[in-house]
């Protein structure tokens, strides 16, 4: 019985009702209750050690114990859907429903209405599985702010609220809006998301046909490929703030590169996807790319291996030393970005850098380039030739 469980089902009724048979089989596999004498499936110690290895497994257990408090209680640890097993006095005991909703969120369809309208209670089954929210009173699902606590809980709850509510729920310091979050809500017209967004997932707005206008955020960094597939409005009006300097695209959810401040630039037309399916020569794709005034180029990534698609506003790059005082031309020089692939561009951008020393190293641009390849150490001289006067002078 320890090898294949499930070979209870098909041993005579004699050794089902053999305890220790019975306790080897649901140790090894809870589910194995079923099988079990109606004496053994009412057998406090049998069905502790079935529910502790299979929760579900409290469906074969007597009814007396589907009334038991600990017998419960162990079966709920281990799956919260078990509860809807339990006895109705059990299915109203908060402690027992909170400890299941922790466990599997859509637990929570199984207890009172008076625990589903608990916001603890709902809270905690939505952290656990945003489709809890399913479940919540009618009271909970109309309530703004409880709305905006949930979403903060499990992002993807958004994707559940009810169209008309979507907007106004959204929280000031959410950093995501999740895959589908507005997927068709045809009415949507216009929306401003929070600032503190930085990434936005697949189809995100697919579908939101009436969507006129819309302002990204300021510390935007990623957006998935279909975030705006089919928003079919030829009018459609996108904000984006001078602050954003690079958008990155993504086929992969964007959320886990959200962190990460290399990207990889790749050389391409394909912008149109993130926002648009229809054709990359479409009116949006056009406006879009136009308001931005992006360049696409290659950007060596160290220590990934993902590759993205990303458009960059050299010009707001360029000109924003960074955190450490640096100018971007000296850092990317530094990182051997080629001049071809993008080094030309910043300093077009930006004329000025390359007459100043690099804050963090007091190093010549064409210095820090020196592990670079020489098109981009000579490109940089001949920009600036008299960069190397005082050390030609020291020679002579």
């Amino acid at each position: 019985m320890t090898r294949n469980a499930w070979n209870l089902d098909f041993v005579h009724d004699k050794y089902k009702a053999d305890k220790s048979i019975v306790l080897a089989a649901v140790n090894s596999f809870g589910g194995t209750l079923q099988y079990a004498s109606d004496e053994l499936r009412a057998d406090r110690e049998v069905v502790i050690t079935a529910v502790s290895s299979k929760g579900v497994a409290l469906e074969y257990a007597s009814e007396e114990l589907q009334a038991d408090r600990e017998v419960v209680l162990t079966a709920v640890t281990t799956n919260g859907n078990a509860l809807g097993y339990a006895s109705e006095e059990l299915q109203a005991d908060r402690e027992v429903v909170h400890l299941a909703v922790a466990t599997s969120g859509q637990a929570l369809d199984y207890t009172t209405t008076e625990l589903q309208s608990d916001r603890e209670v709902v809270l905690t089954a939505i952290s656990s599985n945003e489709r809890a929210l399913l479940y919540a009173s009618d009271e909970l699902k109309n309530d703004i702010n409880f709305l905006r606590d949930a979403i903060l809980k499990n992002t993807k709850a958004l994707r559940l609220v009810s169209e008309h509510m979507k907007q106004n729920c959204l929280n000031d310091s959410m950093e995501y809006i999740c895959e589908g979050a507005f997927s068709e809500c045809t009415h949507l017209k216009t929306i401003k998301l929070p600032d503190a967004v930085k990434c936005i997932g697949h189809e995100a707005f697919l579908g939101c046909t009436g969507l006129q206008s819309i302002k990204l955020p300021s510390d935007l960094i990623s957006i998935a490929t279909t975030a705006f597939k089919d928003c079919n409005n030829m009018n459609l009006s996108i904000e984006i703030p001078p602050s954003i300097y690079a958008i990155t695209l993504v086929d992969a959810e964007p959320y886990q590169f959200c962190n990460n401040n290399k990207e990889e630039f790749e050389e391409s037309g394909i912008l149109w996807e993130a926002f648009n399916s229809a054709s990359v020569f479409s009116p949006v794709s056009i406006k879009i790319f136009g308001n931005l005034g992006l360049n696409t180029k290659k950007y060596h990534i160290f220590n990934a291996d993902w590759r993205f698609r990303a458009f960059v506003n050299w010009g707001t790059y360029s000109n924003n030393k960074n955190e450490h005082g640096r100018w971007p031309l000296h850092v990317e020089a530094e990182r051997n970005l080629k001049w071809s692939e993008g080094l030309c561009e910043i300093l077009e951008a930006n004329g000025r850098a390359i007459e100043e020393r690099d804050e963090a190293t007091n190093m010549e641009a064409f210095m820090l380039a020196a592990n670079g390849n020489l098109e981009t150490i000579y490109s940089l001289l001949l920009d600036h030739p008299a960069v190397i006067n005082p050390y030609v002078s020291r020679l002579i």
